[in-house]
């Protein structure tokens, strides 16, 4: 390239302004925003799956209705230690307009066995997606409430812990 083209190439630049650049920066960020989650969506769906408004109200006795029009697994999690990542969790599979019935006999049966609830916290994936903590995606060491492709051997299984399991064992026991 010759120094008078290269010229003639910033002079085109220079009939743009300051307007005409900062549209061209807008653009192109926008571009490269959008084809980066075209290509996430595509090589990593399940950092995409988690849901964040089918949860419904209590209604009664039951938990977290699922007020989306497709399935979906929903994970609750009793911490039970303080200040640590100790948990007994659930997964359910919710149809639309169904809910967790028992969220609280959960929570009795865990009093009951003696451990000590600190927090709650529930999230939900789209299907075949399954709830679980998942390593953060800058720092896969520390772990974050997410989503897991249901053939993954670390993919949680449906129904309660094998903790949480005996805590309903011995409470329902007579």
């Amino acid at each position: 390239m010759s120094m008078r083209e290269v010229k003639k190439f910033l002079a085109g630049y220079k009939k743009l302004g300051c307007f005409g650049v900062v549209g061209f920066f807008i653009i192109g960020s926008m571009s490269v925003n959008y084809l980066a989650d075209f290509i996430g969506k595509r090589t990593h769906p399940q950092r995409y799956a988690q849901i964040y408004g089918c949860r419904g109200e209590r209604d009664g006795s039951t938990y977290y209705t699922n007020t989306c029009d497709e399935p979906i697994h929903l994970r609750y999690c009793f911490r039970t230690e303080r200040d640590s990542f100790k948990t007994v969790c659930r997964t359910a599979l919710l149809k639309p307009g169904e809910g967790v019935d028992n969220v609280t006999h959960d929570a009795i049966a865990l009093n009951q066995a003696g451990a000590e609830i600190w927090s709650r916290e529930v999230w939900a994936c789209k299907l075949p997606f399954l709830p679980d903590m998942v390593g953060n995606i800058n720092k896969p060491q520390q772990k974050e409430r997410g989503c897991r492709k249901p053939d993954d051997e670390r993919a949680p299984l449906l129904g309660p812990d094998p903790e949480l399991q005996a805590a309903l064992d011995a409470y329902e026991a007579p």
